[in-house]
């Protein structure tokens, strides 16, 4: 059923992705999938942390990003949560990012914070939240093409990320950032 559909699609579709990019993860539980208990009338949660390896989050160290993926299945409905977190330069200019925010084709929200990681200093965090969702009608495999365009932006978004902090006032990153962004919705 679900569980196996899950198993068979959803985490194929991660594993393969994951395999491919430079990207590390983490998943929670770590006893998935091998674990016997999904139900479809439950219930489940799965998150997947992605980081970037190159970076990890560490004290004195600001990472460039990090992203959750969040399997939620709740009596047979299926949603598919992402978080993504992307951490900017305070010497980026305030109006570039508030450009991103303000783009019109945005169909969720973006917030936007300040923060202070000593010894790692002040940065802009800039916070996406979307989510896939299917009602008891749509199999996990349809979440296929999505997950896997989000999981190649989030690479995208790691390699543009490196260009801006070696260059905060690149124009041309920022807008592909942009562009990534909205791959992510």
């Amino acid at each position: 059923m679900v569980k196996n559909g899950l198993e068979k699609d959803i985490w194929a579709i991660i594993f393969k992705e994951l395999s491919n990019k430079k990207i590390s993860y983490a998943v929670t539980p770590n006893t998935y999938p091998k674990k016997q208990t999904w139900t479809e009338h439950h219930h489940h949660e799965l998150s997947i942390m992605l980081e970037d390896p190159d970076r990890p989050p560490k004290p004195g160290k600001a990472a460039l990003w990090s992203c959750w993926l969040t399997l939620n299945l709740y009596n047979g409905d299926l949603r598919i949560d992402t978080d993504l977190y992307v951490y900017l330069p305070r010497s980026v200019d305030i109006q570039a990012i508030l450009a991103i925010m303000d783009h019109p084709c945005f169909s969720t929200f973006l917030s936007l914070t300040l923060e202070a990681l000593p010894p790692a200093g002040p940065h802009y965090c800039l916070r996406l939240e979307s989510s896939l969702s299917s009602y008891g009608s749509a199999p996990p495999s349809s979440f296929g093409p999505d997950l896997k365009r989000k999981i190649q932006a989030i690479n995208k978004i790691a390699h543009t990320l490196y260009r801006i902090e070696a260059n905060p006032q690149n124009k041309k990153a920022l807008e592909q950032l942009t562009e990534l962004l909205l791959m992510m919705q």
